[in-house]
């Protein structure tokens, strides 16, 4: 566009607006979406993508956001823990994960296949979001159990899950390993 004179503005304005037009799909002959990650700190720069912008620039984009997932991290690192979804019903790679992880209905005893369990979100959506530390699998049969029969389940560290049963019995379900740990060894060879 600089080669063929007669444009004002500078190299990196011209990188900056095609950018800008390539990430909001400008192009109208086009059926992308697009997904701008918009991270807004309390404290620091708000960034997209990992880029820096001015607050001004996040405002207007969050202003302009037909719908927002919540990008969990780690107060102490900063590490992303949780990624969640804006609809009730798990997108794929979501529903995958949480089958792969589960393997099995999470109801005590239960050894039905995930892949013929529904995904169930622990804390009822809209007020549990849908994700990963939400979700579990459930057959059929103890997903109504739950809903419908008086059972509760709470989530203890990360996929360690306490079933209360009407009566008030507990149990506990640990998470299967996909694969085995591995053992440290207390003498480990010299290389």
């Amino acid at each position: 566009m600089k080669a063929l004179g007669n444009e004002p503005r500078t190299l990196a304005h011209l990188e900056a607006d095609i950018a800008l037009d390539l990430l909001f799909g400008t192009d109208t002959g086009s059926n992308r979406v697009v997904e701008v990650h918009l991270t807004m700190p309390a404290s620091g720069p708000a960034e997209v993508d990992g880029l820096p912008v001015t607050a001004q620039a996040a405002r207007e984009l969050a202003a302009e956001a037909t719908s927002w997932r919540w990008l969990r991290t780690d107060p102490h690192t900063g590490v992303v823990v949780d990624l969640t979804s804006p609809s009730y019903v798990p997108p794929q790679w979501l529903k995958t994960f949480v089958q792969v992880r589960d393997r099995t209905c999470r109801y005590p005893g239960c050894t039905r296949r995930a892949r013929r369990c529904d995904v169930d979100h622990r804390i009822p959506w809209p007020t549990g979001a849908t994700c990963d530390q939400n979700c579990q699998c459930l057959c059929r049969r103890h997903h109504r159990a739950k809903h419908e029969g008086g059972w509760q389940v709470r989530t203890l560290g990360r996929d360690r899950l306490e079933w209360t049963s009407p009566l008030g019995f507990t149990h506990m379900v640990e998470p299967e390993p996909v694969t085995q740990p591995a053992e440290s060894d207390p003498d480990p060879p010299p290389y």
